[in-house]
This record gives structure tokens, C-alpha cells and sequence, in this order.
């Protein structure tokens, strides 16, 4: 008969990363949870893990065998709601990340909400401006801008953000007439502060109603989140090219005011994304529906203009 042991040691170290940690959460020993492993990787003919002494990483086969397991458990769970008559209660854990920025702008109400009605759903938030590795590090939703790059993902649409030029006018009043930013070009002479959660620098581009213009910029400092940024330029340091999401407070008190109002960066999509192993989850698809008919009707227009404010 099989050992289904040994499965339940390969999850607890898949979930944890390590030996260690998979044996305290099991109330076992290290070495039984390490020869349970061994034992299912020799019955599968295939290593499921690649050990350093640093870290323990799922193997390409590894990820698969998790995913299949993972939808199998799904099935269980939806069998046994069934048998209970329990199936309309979503039950479960999900693991969500974010950048940092639009997370905070996003998330808290529409969770809460979601959270109030599933209470049978734990939610883990993890909000980093770096791109996560949904596979690896076990994420079942993510927020992210831009094109979708990854064909092994789902995604669906939230919304548009858009961004433009903001600075302190202690930045503004003391640069000399000559100096004054008249067009996206003069960014070149200027002080710029550049997001870039990569840590490489990249042009800025804008448009207008007849034009589109990728303009260098000179860049003494770079960070790696939004909200530094903009505190840099509420201080003086620097003109930041900022989602105007972020930037309504500090324009209402005066601590920051736009550069060239009459240009815009190209808008940037932020949709939901999630492995495509991840589809057939009950409690993955109820929150991602909830999530796109939440902001359907909060943001008429798409665009992330009032997201975070408390209603």
C-alpha cells in the first residue's frame, strides 16, 4: 500500500523550505522526514528537491508533482464540502503579493470585505516591489503592472494606473530661469529620482495629445519603492515620475505640485495573476471574481485614482 506519509513530508517541506522546519510542523524528526522524502523520490525515480546547505529548492519536477497534488487536495476538499453539505463555505489558505504601493492602495478594504464574508479563508499578504516567483515561493494571487511576460499564468485585468512628473516647490523655486522644465527634454539637466526596483536605470517616456517622447534622465539617487520616492521629492531632492494615486494628499497640502501637467507617462495595466495550476481552487477563483466585480463597481472608469480611500 502506499505510503501516504511520505507525501505529507514532501508538502511540509515544499510549504517550509526546509527539513527542519517541515519535521517541527509534523512533530517528528528531521531524519524521518528526510528518509520519507528520499523513499518518495525513489519511488517516483525522479529528485523532487535540489539541497544546499543553505536551502532546499523544488526541482522542475518537484513543482509539477506539488501542483498535481495540490489540485488533487482541491478535489478532496471540494468532495468532502459536498458530503457535508457544506460546499458553499470556502475554506483554505491563500498567499498574496503585491508591490508594496499598490497593495496598500488595493488591498485593505477589498480583503476585509472578502474576509468578513469567508471566514473559513486565511489570508497571507506579502507586499514586495520585487517580482515574486509564484512557483517557488508558493504565491497563489499576484498584482503586477505591465505586460504579462509568463505563459505558464493566468491573469485577468483590474485596472489602469497613471503616472506623471511631481516635485517639491523648494526644487522648483530655487532652479534658475534657465533651468525652469519647459519640456520633457529638460529632464536631462534636472534631478531625478528613479524608481527601479531592478536596480537599472531606464528612460521615462510621455505622451501628449500629438506626440510620444522618451526622455534620459539624470539620476543621483534610485530606490526600489514608490513611497520612497516621493518622500525624497517632498523634501526637495529631486523631480519623480509617481503614480498620481500615490501623490493626492501631498498636492492638497502643498508638499508636492506637477511637473509638465500636460504630459503624461504611458498608462500601466495592473491585473490579478496566478499559476495556471491554481485555476481549478474554489477559494482562489471566488476571491479573484470578488476582487474584479469589487473594483468594477468602485472604479467605474478603471483607473486607479481613489483606490485606499475609506469610503
Amino acid at each position: 500500500m502506499r505510503d501516504y506519509n511520505d507525501i505529507a513530508a514532501f508538502i511540509a517541506v515544499a510549504q517550509t523550505g526546509s527539513f527542519s522546519a517541515a519535521a517541527r510542523n509534523l512533530k517528528t524528526q528531521k531524519s524521518t522526514i528526510s528518509r520519507k522524502v528520499l523513499a518518495l523520490e525513489e519511488r517516483l525515480q525522479t529528485p523532487l528537491f535540489t539541497r544546499t546547505t543553505r536551502q532546499v529548492i523544488l526541482t522542475n519536477e518537484g513543482r509539477k508533482y506539488l501542483e498535481q497534488l495540490e489540485a488533487a487536495f482541491q478535489q478532496i476538499d471540494r468532495a468532502e464540502s459536498a458530503a457535508l453539505g457544506t460546499d458553499t463555505h470556502l475554506r483554505g489558505a491563500l498567499r498574496i503579493t503585491a508591490p508594496v504601493v499598490l497593495g496598500i492602495a488595493l488591498l485593505p478594504e477589498v480583503l476585509a470585505e472578502f474576509s468578513a464574508l469567508h471566514t473559513g479563508v486565511q489570508i497571507e499578504v506579502i507586499l514586495e516591489d520585487r517580482v515574486m516567483d509564484l512557483f517557488e515561493e508558493r504565491i497563489d494571487l499576484a498584482i503586477r503592472t505591465g505586460d504579462l511576460e509568463d505563459s505558464s499564468l493566468k491573469s485577468r485585468k483590474l485596472g489602469i494606473s497613471e503616472f506623471g512628473l511631481f516635485a517639491s516647490p523648494r526644487y522648483l523655486d530655487k532652479l534658475p530661469e534657465k533651468m525652469r522644465v519647459r519640456k520633457p527634454q529638460d529632464l536631462a539637466t534636472q534631478q531625478c529620482i528613479m524608481y527601479s526596483p531592478s536596480g537599472e536605470d531606464f528612460p521615462w517616456v510621455f505622451v501628449n495629445k500629438e506626440s510620444r517622447v522618451k526622455s534620459k534622465v539624470r539620476s543621483q539617487l534610485r530606490v526600489n519603492t514608490l513611497a520612497m520616492a516621493k518622500e525624497l521629492a517632498c523634501f526637495g531632492a529631486g523631480i519623480a515620475l509617481l503614480p498620481e494615486f500615490l501623490c493626492q494628499d501631498s498636492l492638497i497640502s502643498g508638499e508636492l505640485v506637477p511637473v509638465l501637467p500636460q504630459w503624461r507617462a504611458e498608462k500601466s495595466s495592473y491585473s490579478l495573476v496566478y499559476p495556471s495550476s491554481k485555476v481549478g481552487s474554489p477559494t482562489l477563483k471566488a476571491l479573484v471574481d470578488f476582487m474584479i466585480e469589487y473594483f468594477a463597481k468602485t472604479h467605474a472608469d478603471n483607473r486607479l485614482g481613489t483606490a485606499g480611500k475609506r469610503r
